[in-house]
């Protein structure tokens, strides 16, 4: 009976090392770590060592551990996004973070305290209302400067080869790239499609109240989208007119990036 005991303790020991080493491995590899599972690890560990000083069954760890990872997520996206106690639960992750994490160039992501079940909730009562057809077009235009902004900065990056190209792999670029440019081409579609259904009035106006574009601001977007929106200022001062699809050459990004940094300050 006590060697089973012993061995789920064991087990319970190997279940937090996997954790850490994947915390690790993702801070090693520039990715952000998950508030989440920064805090099932930080439960997990407190398991361990309470089973192993006290005098508890270690049997008892067989729904414990479960229980972990159920309250990790709980804490994560329920509590922290709460005033001033998911502060202080958010304040202590962050100090196991630069106990487990040392020696890496760890980040914690902005999701989900920041982007949270209730801020989303909140953004959502909060989001952009299109009461007339100008708006709407506004709003178009403002998302489809948005990806355009985003192309340059992904060819840009491409361009300038300061990355290798196994690193920009490791990292996704390429993958959450296409990502964004697959989500928001979709939403401008569909958005250009209500639109003219509203205008041949086939749809109420009030369909555009209901539209949702991919966000483009927030906690982790508002940086793109202030690059974004310079570089496409910057390319209408350098080449009025000129259609969007056609590909800059190398020696127009370069042009592109001096006009950027001399007159908007990327």
């Amino acid at each position: 009976m006590i060697i089973s005991q012993w061995i789920i303790w064991v087990i319970a020991l190997l279940i937090f090392i996997s954790f850490l080493y994947g915390l690790r491995k993702e801070a090693k590899s520039n990715r952000p770590i998950h508030i989440s599972l920064l805090i099932q690890t930080i439960l997990l560990l407190s398991a361990v060592i309470l089973f192993l000083f006290l005098p508890w069954s270690k049997f008892h760890l067989l729904w414990v551990i479960p229980a972990c990872f159920i309250l990790g997520w709980i804490i994560g996206f329920i509590i922290i996004p709460i005033p001033i106690i998911g502060d202080i639960f958010r304040n202590i992750s962050l100090i196991f973070a630069y106990i487990f994490l040392i020696g890496t160039n760890w980040e914690i992501g902005g999701y989900p305290w920041k982007i949270s079940t209730f801020r989303a909730l909140k953004g959502r009562i909060k989001r952009e209302r299109y009461n007339t057809i100008e708006d709407f077009e506004e709003a178009i235009k403002k998302h489809e400067d948005q990806l355009f902004g985003i192309r340059l900065f992904y060819e840009g990056i491409k361009e300038l080869k300061i990355y290798d190209e196994d690193m920009l792999d490791e990292i996704g670029f390429d993958y959450h790239y296409n990502n964004i440019m697959e989500r928001g081409q979709k939403a401008i579609s569909e958005a250009k499609e209500l639109l003219k259904r509203v205008k041949s009035g086939k749809e109420d106006i009030k369909a555009l109240q209901k539209f949702e574009f991919p966000p483009i601001h927030g906690p982790g977007l508002d940086e793109m989208t202030q690059r974004a929106s310079l570089l496409v200022k910057a390319y209408e001062k350098l080449f009025p007119n000129r259609p969007r699809e056609i590909p800059l050459t190398p020696e127009e990004h370069e042009k592109l990036r001096e006009e950027v940094i001399k007159n908007f300050e990327i």
